[in-house]
């Protein structure tokens, strides 16, 4: 909600950027930048992909219209913030959902994360910690993925439900998927993670449209690919498997939650990949840790990026304030 002070002076919520757009445009834009993900999901995953978004995405709507009113702040679901939100939260499901599973997850994105301190002001990505929730509160209803209609042959025909690439890796009977599965999406996942391409696809159109920076998912995905070859594990089905592409892409990037300076940037995503890979390698409960990962940096943001710019500051060195004479001087001095 905007405040005026003083008739000239206005208190607006972020995020704040220096661009000619306003944020209905650039969620707009999230909006298209989303769209190959869940094609790709439905066609792999079938026609149900479309019922969970739109599910999540009216459920979103509601919530906030139903908390602003309630709080009487001013109604913003019309700068497409809500559908980016039920989106993304949607894209992190497997096809097979329950969807009152999904429902929680959009109650908690909406009325935990963003409604106590109101759009703009949320200091963690409400999706991103919606998704966190209810794959470690609801994991029963997600420990398994259904089949893709389409791909690999190691993958039984009808097969109702099979694990995929990181719980294999964990130690599930199961086919691993190839490379080139991983990064078309013929593989077992949540419908909108599965396909690197069309992830990337998005990511860069939106980096075209000047939306987000390359810097951000280029740490993360280098961290975690040069992470996962120290490790001896194949770094390409590492970061074209889970929910690394998607996490990189669309969730780190939130303009609220993430870092404006570039060396912030860099030191944000490769914290990000970090904790990310150290999950999966060490928490063995826990087979997916970008979202965690992304939680925890949303946290240190704001300090990191305070910390570059003081140290920006500090490095121009002490300010010098001389002394201009004027004429009274020179006359006091006479």
């Amino acid at each position: 909600m905007n405040r005026e002070y003083n008739n000239n002076l206005i208190e607006m919520r972020g995020p704040h950027v220096l661009s000619p757009w306003g944020i209905s445009k650039m969620m707009l834009t999230v909006v298209l930048a989303l769209m190959p993900t869940l094609i790709v999901g439905t066609k792999v995953f079938g026609a149900r992909c479309l019922l969970v978004t739109a599910i999540c995405v009216v459920l979103c709507l509601i919530l906030e219209t139903v908390l602003n009113t309630l709080m009487k702040r001013q109604p913003k679901t019309d700068d497409f913030t809500c559908i980016v939100t039920g989106m993304i939260i949607a894209l992190n499901m497997p096809s097979n959902v329950p969807l009152w599973v999904a429902g929680i997850a959009c109650l908690i994105a909406v009325i935990i994360v963003k409604g106590p301190v109101g759009e703009g002001r949320n200091i963690i990505n409400p999706a991103c910690t919606a998704v966190l929730f209810v794959y470690i509160c609801l994991s029963g209803y997600l420990k398994m993925w259904p089949a893709p209609h389409i791909g690999s042959p190691d993958i039984p025909a009808g097969a109702a439900m099979v694990p995929d690439w990181l719980d294999v890796m964990n130690g599930a009977q199961g086919a691993l998927p190839t490379n080139w599965e991983l990064f078309l999406g013929y593989t077992p996942g949540a419908f909108g993670c599965v396909s690197a391409i069309a992830i990337i696809l998005g990511g860069v159109f939106l980096m075209w449209r000047r939306v987000i920076s390359f810097i951000v998912p280029a740490s993360i995905i280098i961290t975690c690919a040069a992470i996962s070859f120290i490790a001896s594990v194949d770094p390409i089905s590492t970061v074209c498997s889970g929910g690394i592409m998607m996490g990189a892409w669309f969730m780190a990037n939130d303009p609220v939650t993430s870092p404006t300076k570039r060396r912030a940037m860099v030191v944000y995503g490769v914290g990000i990949g970090i904790i990310t890979m150290m999950i999966r390698l060490l928490v063995p409960f826990i087979t997916e840790g970008i979202y965690a990962a992304i939680i925890i940096m949303n946290l240190l943001s704001e300090k990191i990026d305070m910390f570059f710019i003081m140290e920006k500051y500090k490095s121009s060195g002490p300010i010098r304030v001389e002394k201009i004479e004027t004429d009274e001087d020179e006359n006091e001095d006479k």
